[in-house]
């Protein structure tokens, strides 16, 4: 995941937006389904093993241990993320702190 450069994260940005059901009504409503639905098979095959392992080292944060509330915990947690990973969309970091602070409330 480090060498992804700008435009495979922003690929990937889109995609865990899409994954988060960021623009759902009941966000945060992860579902694997919807991305399957929006790319073709090929870009699937890449994009999901990346999704999970971004949410995979987002969620290796220990914020919800160290934070007062929630959102110093996704602060907290995003603020991890994002120095280990630059280059990744503000706003995808933003979904998958708002899913992380969901799983630990």
């Amino acid at each position: 995941m480090h060498n992804l450069t700008q435009a495979e994260w922003a690929r990937l940005g889109e995609a865990i937006l899409i994954w988060s059901g960021r623009h759902s009504p009941h966000f945060p409503d992860r579902s694997e389904e919807r991305v399957v639905e929006h790319y073709d098979a090929s870009t699937v095959a890449q994009l999901l093993p990346l999704i999970r392992e971004v949410v995979s080292e987002f969620y290796a944060s220990d914020a919800w241990k160290k934070a007062g509330d929630l959102r110093e915990m996704g602060d907290l947690a995003a603020a991890r993320f994002v120095e280990k990973f630059p280059d990744a969309p503000g706003d995808a970091v933003e979904a998958l702190a708002d899913c992380y602070t969901y799983d630990h409330k």
